[in-house]
């Protein structure tokens, strides 16, 4: 048998992401072995844990599917062995983008960018923003929909932030 000291934790990098998954957690602490065992478990789901040094590892939220659209927070934990686990706080899970914004990464809140003009972005996981249809328009930055486009003018591009005069 090989003892392994129980793993400390001392602090985590992040605490929440959205529920695609793919989020970086650096976990700092104590009493990390680089082995094949080394793992995270988000809630219920095991993930590999990347041994960096004896005191820090990194691991990837994965992806969680339900039909709430609400937060959820799950228990976090990392093992040296897959087997023991030590609990060190929660991971939060978020189904939604503000409303307006996208989010191009997977950082949580540090990576949530505005819908430029002659787009939108309607909050439910945007990675990206939508351009407006033909037909429609969008003068401002950060909204989640497109105007309809007034008598008299012509949008008969994608991405107008502007309609012309017929």
């Amino acid at each position: 048998f090989l003892y392994l000291a129980d793993i400390e934790v001392s602090h985590i990098s992040r605490r929440e992401g959205p529920s695609r998954g793919g989020t970086p957690v650096y976990i700092a602490g104590s009493n990390f072995v680089n082995n094949t065992q080394l793992t995270c478990r988000f809630g219920e789901q095991t993930t590999p844990a990347h041994f960096l040094t004896r005191e820090v590892v990194l691991c990837f939220s994965p992806p969680i599917f339900r039909k709430s659209m609400n937060e959820k927070a799950i228990p976090l934990s990392v093992s040296n062995n897959a087997a023991d686990y030590v609990f060190f706080g929660y991971f939060t899970y978020s189904s939604r983008t503000p409303n307006g914004l996208y989010q191009v990464g997977t950082e949580g809140n540090n990576t949530l960018l505005s819908c430029p003009r002659g787009a939108y972005c309607d909050g439910l996981l945007e990675t990206n923003f939508t351009l407006c249809n033909p037909g429609t328009y969008q003068p401002l930055s950060g909204q989640r929909k497109c105007i309809q486009c007034p008598q008299g003018y012509v949008c008969n591009e994608f991405g107008m932030s502007v309609p012309r005069i017929c």
